[in-house]
């Protein structure tokens, strides 16, 4: 009985920590896409503004 409720036990904890681990890896990868949309934007930004004068 106390190997089985181990078992599940640090199945759980195992699960539990790939989960944590896929959010902040899928937390980390929109704000990198965030920040590099907002690069580009940016640089057509001043690419416009290059264009002008």
């Amino acid at each position: 009985m106390k190997l089985g409720q181990a078992f599940t036990v640090s199945m759980g904890a195992l699960l539990g920590g790939a989960a944590g681990f896929y959010l902040l890896e899928d937390y980390k990868i929109k704000a990198k896409e965030q920040r590099l949309a907002m690069l580009l934007e940016k640089k057509l930004e001043y690419e416009q503004q290059e264009k002008t004068l």
